[in-house]
């Protein structure tokens, strides 16, 4: 297991990718598509420190829209995508969606210089082993590459999941389609 860990972790920082490449059933869906609700996966808690040094906790959220973004700071997609996030953030709060980030690169020193250059408000779940995202069901991620989103509906399940950089106008169409379900 620890070996799966380290081999996750690894892989997860050597790849900042710019494809649309998708594991699962995503492979054929529109990026952010969202998935019909029976064939919603339920996601377990994903928990762990902050990069502000607060628990972060996927389960706190419950009842709401989360939008899930794994990014790291030497990445130039997850860079151009990142205002655009923040943006959606505040327009969605409101209306009942969360953000959260999650990284995974061993300088976490760089990790909180990009959430301070970006102005990220939201809760950035740090996991440098990679652990957390082990937990995600297979197929709704690549841990290959960053960035990654996800959206989890107010029942806790992945809604909808893509690899790559996602444009805000695509996030926040996901965003409102899954706020409106009742």
């Amino acid at each position: 297991m620890a070996g799966a860990v380290m081999t996750a972790g690894v892989l997860l920082l050597a790849g900042c990718g710019t494809g649309g490449a998708q594991g699962g059933d995503a492979a054929v869906r529109e990026p952010l598509a969202l998935v019909p609700r029976a064939e919603r996966k339920a996601l377990p808690d994903l928990a762990g420190e902050g990069l502000d040094g607060k628990r972060v906790a996927l389960s706190r959220f419950a009842g709401q829209v989360v939008l899930v973004n794994g990014w790291q700071s030497s990445c130039g997609p997850c860079r151009a995508e990142m205002p655009g996030l923040v943006r959606v953030q505040k327009r969605y709060g409101d209306r009942g969606l969360r953000v959260v980030g999650y990284n995974a690169e061993a300088n976490e020193g760089a990790a909180r210089a990009f959430v301070a250059r970006y102005g990220v408000t939201y809760p950035v779940l740090y996991d440098p082993s990679g652990r957390q995202l082990l937990r995600v069901p297979k197929g709704v991620v690549n841990p290959q590459f960053v960035p990654f989103t996800f959206l989890v509906d107010k029942e806790g399940k992945v809604a909808a999941a893509m690899s790559g950089p996602v444009s805000e106008r695509r996030a926040g169409a996901a965003v409102g389609k899954l706020l409106a379900e009742g």
